[in-house]
């Protein structure tokens, strides 16, 4: 049966592959800060909450959004770890807050985390934290909203179509190839399982 999926980051590297998929079966809805079907942003909670309020009752969210900053630790402005934070882990919690008012019964939440909460490079201290929120939220989440939604963590390596950019932050890392990044996304909206992260 068709469902109603929110991808959230439709125009990134991962929200096209997701969307290119599920939109074979299933109606998608393309969302992000521009050039989407849904203008979203995750940052501004009352504007979430409006926008899915306008969308009716949906089937499931998949977020892949938030960007980090790259830098030692010691050489990161205050101000900029705490924006990475916000962007990586704040803004998917927003986009959870608006969504499971708006969500159906038993319908799925997906986020996006990283390789980087369990191997951490150097120049990665806020991607490393902000995945580590993730992954605590997602358990977390799971079990205040058992029994009424699911929500999911996917954790990927460096995928294959962003090596060329940032396949250099990651060498002797294992890259995820696009059909293993897909089936864990499937996996999550369409499966049973609930405060799982899964790495890919």
């Amino acid at each position: 049966m068709s469902k109603k999926i929110v991808v959230v980051g439709a125009s990134g590297t991962l929200g096209r592959a997701i969307t290119g998929n599920l939109e074979k079966d299933h109606e998608v809805i393309r969302a992000g800060r521009s050039g989407s079907d849904l203008i979203l942003d995750a940052s501004n909670l009352e504007q979430l909450q409006t926008a899915f309020s306008e969308l009716g009752s949906i089937d499931a969210l998949v977020s892949c959004i938030g960007t980090v900053p790259f830098t030692p630790f010691m050489d990161t402005a205050p101000e900029d770890f705490n924006q990475g934070l916000l962007n990586k882990f704040g803004h998917q919690a927003n986009l959870v807050r608006a969504a499971l008012p708006r969500l159906s019964a038993g319908g799925s939440i997906t986020l996006t985390s990283g390789i980087l909460a369990d191997e951490p490079l150097v120049r990665a201290s806020c991607a490393a934290s902000a995945n580590m929120a993730l992954h605590g939220f997602t358990m977390a989440i799971a079990a205040e909203q058992l029994g009424k939604a699911r929500i999911n963590c996917i954790s990927p390596s460096v995928v294959e179509d962003s090596v060329e950019k940032y396949g250099s932050f990651f060498d002797g890392f294992p890259v995820t190839m696009m059909p293993d990044l897909i089936t864990a996304y499937r996996r999550s909206i369409f499966g049973p399982i609930t405060g799982k992260v899964i790495r890919c």
